[in-house]
């Protein structure tokens, strides 16, 4: 076996082209990074600025990304058309795309109500996005124009936009109101939606029960979603004639896909004969002229019957003025705490406390609400039992009468006013 014989001037040759490449590499490799390094910072540079100026005010997106939306939401809101000045887009916390639509209208098939908005903004969901898909996770709402209306039967009907027809209400009570905004949350297109905020309301109360109607401005709402719970939040201003400013404050705690929830309103210096036109067990409210303040609260099981309704009131200066030529009575406060059983027509006088320049007392006790016309009672019958009574009926006694029991079966007619004692046991 042999070997091929080795050209040592070959050899020697080669090696310093050997040397040289080796000298070479590491230079190469140098310049190689240090261009890399530069191209990679110009890059990051140029999207942190990028990024900083959409922090910073939004830009106005392409007609391309325009048309993408458009078609998107029209694909999303079957039976309504959309439609909107120009789109811009910003960078949220976390970088997260925000989109911004101004000037927006929508409208259903086929009617004439439309929604009008001033804004519409939106982050979105990263992960959907990466798939090409929009999916908002948070939207904001700026200038929305609602109407609530309840019908002859105590039913409610909700719509949004200018020109609302709610001359046919759907005859949906507080279930029936939860369940459909349940059945939007799931929509495919609003799982990833985690809060909606809303500001500048403008809410128009439409009251066919009591033949009132009152303008709610300045509201906002913030609902927020966690996995299947929903809790929504929100305050208005009560536009009025008083000469004192009246304040809402309105709250819902449900699940996706259950009418199961809890409803709560509470208001501060509401006029107490507004009050009485909301619910039964609030009518003897009519007789009052005095701010109230306090909350309602009622629930409503699986099953979308509802709970009793728990009322709890404090009632600032004012007077009993009974109507016609009765004579007005003027009182300091007043306070009460009840419960309300739609079922039976009973009203639970918790504690219920007045005082006045005349009279002043503690009260609880039983009536039930009778003669029911339009949801309004025309008589409450039942029994009360007093403690901590003090009357001062003026110049009749020198000094002022004092009980510390007193129990009486009584009959209040509401209208007109009159009030009729069966039954007065003195302690």
């Amino acid at each position: 076996m042999t070997k091929a014989k080795q050209d040592p001037d070959r050899d020697d040759a080669a090696r310093p082209a050997t040397a040289v490449r080796r000298r070479r590499h590491p230079l190469l490799r140098a310049v190689t990074l240090t261009v890399s390094f530069l191209v990679i910072f110009t890059c990051a540079t140029l999207v942190l600025a990028a990024g900083y100026v959409m922090q910073e005010r939004p830009l106005v997106a392409p007609g391309w990304l325009r048309d993408r939306v458009a078609a998107r939401l029209d694909q999303s809101l079957t039976g309504f058309s959309v439609e909107f000045d120009e789109i811009a887009v910003t960078l949220a916390d976390g970088w997260r795309p925000r989109l911004q639509l101004r000037d927006i209208e929508v409208q259903r098939d086929g009617s004439a109500a439309r929604l009008a908005l001033t804004t519409l903004e939106g982050t979105l969901a990263l992960a959907p996005l990466l798939e090409g898909k929009f999916r908002p996770d948070t939207i904001y709402l700026a200038g929305v124009q609602a109407r609530l209306r309840r019908d002859a039967d105590g039913n409610f009907d909700f719509a949004f936009g200018h020109d609302a027809d709610l001359r046919r209400p759907r005859g949906a009570d507080l279930g029936v109101l939860a369940a459909e905004l349940g059945a939007l949350l799931d929509l495919p297109d609003l799982r990833h939606l985690v809060r909606v905020e809303a500001t500048a309301m403008t809410l128009a109360y439409e009251d066919a029960l009591s033949g009132r109607g009152w303008t709610v401005d300045g509201g906002r709402i913030q609902l927020d979603r966690a996995g299947e719970d929903i809790r929504l939040r929100g305050d208005f201003a009560l536009l009025g004639g008083r000469a004192w400013a009246t304040t809402l404050a309105v709250s819902y705690d449900g699940r996706i896909g259950s009418p199961e929830g809890r409803f709560a309103l509470s208001f501060d210096d509401m006029a107490a004969a507004d009050l009485a036109t909301q619910s039964a067990a609030l009518a003897w409210l009519g007789v009052l002229d005095a701010p109230a303040s306090g909350a309602l609260r009622i629930g409503v099981d699986a099953a979308g019957r509802l709970s009793p309704l728990s009322v709890s009131l404090q009632i600032g200066q004012g007077a009993l003025r009974p109507g016609g030529r009765g004579r007005s009575i003027p009182f300091d406060t007043a306070s009460a705490y009840l419960s309300y059983d739609p079922d039976a027509q009973a009203l639970r006088v918790d504690e219920m406390r007045v005082v006045s320049p005349s009279l002043t007392a503690r009260a609880e006790g039983e009536v039930r609400l009778k003669d029911m016309r339009r949801g309004r009672p025309m008589q409450m019958v039942g029994q009360l039992r007093m403690t901590e009574v003090t009357a001062r009926p003026g110049e009749m006694l020198s000094a002022p009468l004092t009980f510390q029991d007193v129990s009486a079966d009584l009959r209040l007619r509401l209208d007109p006013l009159r009030l009729d004692i069966g039954r007065l046991v003195l302690d």
